[in-house]
């Protein structure tokens, strides 16, 4: 049996890790022959991001002595795809989410070794993070969170003030007492659909 040649994921996080990289990192086991990595992330809404980061990726497999190919998908197909390569066994060493991807947890690498480089190079890992990418349970890591963006709610002003709230809902609660309002001006006008939701821009 030929052996496993394949570049070290783990250097390539450590060394990325520093930079803005948008990698998630639980890793779908695959047997591959030559010395690659194979990277699969969403395609950016800032086109230039990827083109900037395919060329790093390029240059540090280069100087690893490794083919780096970096693929993008859209972002509503990373979740299929996922579960594609893992019914194939195949596919990517290194696979990005935008969010939590605990269900693939069975299919991924221990990723402590690289949370604990980051946390003694940059300090400890925030608490999101952590409960993004860490199993209590299990107690594996089955991701490296690298980022984390906030998501703000987003209403239209107009519409909330017809139901008393001109300066828009303030707590869970809010949404709640204008669920029923929103819910029937939904069924009226499909437009105010993105007035209504909480997470939505207007």
């Amino acid at each position: 049996m030929t052996k496993r040649k394949t570049i070290d994921r783990r250097a390539f996080v450590a060394t990325t890790t520093g930079a803005a990289t948008a990698l998630a990192l639980p890793t779908i086991r695959i047997k591959r022959q030559q010395k690659t990595l194979k990277i699969l992330q969403w395609s950016h809404f800032v086109p230039s991001y990827d083109v900037w980061f395919d060329q790093y990726a390029k240059d540090w497999g280069t100087a690893q002595g490794a083919e780096v190919t970096v693929d993008h998908i859209n972002l509503a197909e990373l979740v299929t795809r996922a579960n594609a390569e893992v019914a194939a066994q195949q596919g990517h060493d290194l696979f990005q989410f935008l969010s939590p991807p605990g269900a693939f947890e069975p299919q991924t690498l221990d990723m402590a070794d690289v949370v604990q480089e980051a946390e003694r190079r940059h300090g400890p890992i925030l608490d999101l993070c952590k409960r993004s990418t860490y199993n209590p349970v299990t107690k594996r890591w089955f991701g490296f969170s690298d980022n984390y963006v906030p998501d703000p709610g987003d209403y239209l002003k107009s519409v909330w003030t017809e139901i008393g709230m001109p300066d828009g809902p303030a707590t869970w609660e809010d949404l709640v007492k204008a669920r029923t309002w929103c819910s029937s001006r939904t069924r009226r006008s499909r437009p105010s659909r993105s007035a209504c939701g909480s997470s939505r821009r207007a």
